[in-house]
């Protein structure tokens, strides 16, 4: 996603939901390779099919930033020190 590709994952896992739920790639069962080697094929023969996958991509890119996560991975931390009293408001 960060260099705005379509995504390819093999095993299905969480970065597979994205995926589909965006729209930027294609999730595969583990050793797929045939599979795997003709959905390579079947996006660069088809422009159309490319070129959604990397609008979508650079649509949602931003918001999956080390930057972002870092952020808000800090913030869910911050909170749950606040609310057990570690640290204050």
């Amino acid at each position: 996603m960060g260099i705005g590709l379509p995504m390819i994952v093999t095993p299905e896992c969480e970065a597979g939901e994205l995926i589909e739920q965006y729209q930027i790639g294609y999730q595969f069962t583990p050793f797929d390779w045939e599979s795997i080697y003709s959905k390579i094929v079947e996006i660069s023969e088809n422009k159309l099919t490319m070129n959604n996958l990397l609008e979508n991509n650079s649509r949602i890119r931003h918001r999956f930033s080390r930057e972002k996560i870092a952020e808000h991975f800090t913030q869910i931390l911050i909170d749950s020190l606040k609310h057990q009293r570690i640290i204050k408001n």
